[in-house]
């Protein structure tokens, strides 16, 4: 069995409130063919904030789009932790979640 290690921590930034997709494009050593997704953010309480799966997070190729709507991040400012897997499972990637507040409204 293949082993994927993940060699640096991604840090996503959004500002609360905002129309946004976060997209990952994963190298062809492994394929995305035929696999399912998860995305889930949690505070530093380990509650989830925010949890995408498929089929609202696309798999085309090997590029993962997780949209993200204006509720998802609206009420969460702060600094979160982020983890993305796809069935089997195989982590993606992982990472803090920073969501930054809105000044314009």
């Amino acid at each position: 069995m293949a082993t994927y290690l993940i060699a640096n921590e991604i840090t996503i930034t959004r500002q609360a409130g905002d129309l946004a997709d976060i997209t990952f494009t994963v190298p062809d050593v492994l394929s995305m063919s035929g696999k399912t997704a998860k995305f889930e953010v949690i505070d530093k309480n380990r509650k989830t904030i925010l949890k995408k799966v498929s089929p609202d997070i696309t798999i085309s190729g090997q590029v993962i789009t997780i949209p993200l709507i204006p509720s998802d991040t609206q009420n969460y400012p702060g600094t979160h932790y982020w983890e993305l897997k796809v069935s089997t499972p195989i982590t993606i990637g992982h990472g803090s979640f920073v969501i930054t507040k809105t000044i314009i409204v």
